[in-house]
């Protein structure tokens, strides 16, 4: 009897929590090492606050990442691969990692600079928040990435719950498991 009490006391409390607080969802991600964002991360989804920007992740169709160390202490690759319309597009671009924030500059279709960090999640994710200025105005991100391309329902939660605490819309892209991924052959 007692048992019953407290199993449905049990579900009522979890089911009556409030969202979790900003100032737990949005801690940065303190790396020892970069072993942990080494290899390749599928894009499950990402937000942008620019119109012109939510316009371009809505075209795209799949896309994924790969973070590659170098000879070079606190550097890495970071290839990116997109599908847009069936069609794949590559862009590797060197970035620098310095106190858990990363370093972008950018090349080719969008010029500019970008900083990132990332914050805290599941075990087998990595959310990254992205500032760019680009065209002359600032671009502020949020991808969540995985390694499978799935997320437990606590975790696209918590990931929603970030893109709320940042102030950044829904988002603007959201993973197929049915689409496929670009081949990692189409990287020289």
């Amino acid at each position: 009897m007692y048992l019953r009490i407290a199993a449905v006391l049990g579900l009522l409390s979890v089911s009556t929590a409030g969202p979790l607080p900003c100032e737990d969802v949005v801690r940065p991600l303190v790396l020892e090492d970069f072993s942990s964002i080494l290899g390749k991360w599928i894009v499950i989804e990402a937000t942008v606050d620019s119109q012109k920007y939510a316009a371009l992740l809505k075209t795209v169709n799949s896309a994924w990442v790969e973070i590659l160390p170098t000879y070079h202490n606190n550097t890495a690759i970071f290839n990116k691969a997109n599908m847009i319309n069936g069609v794949c597009s590559y862009s590797p671009t060197n970035i620098s990692i310095s106190d858990s924030v990363v370093q972008f500059t950018m090349e080719g279709n969008m010029t500019g600079n970008s900083t990132a960090t990332f914050l805290r999640t599941c075990a087998d994710c990595l959310v990254m928040k992205g500032t760019s200025f680009l065209e002359g105005h600032i671009v502020r991100t949020l991808h969540i990435f995985g390694r499978t391309g799935k997320l437990s329902d606590f975790d696209r939660k918590t990931y929603r719950r970030q893109v709320e605490c940042l102030g950044l819309p829904q988002p603007n892209f959201i993973h197929n498991e049915k689409q496929e991924l670009c081949p990692q052959a189409g990287l020289i």
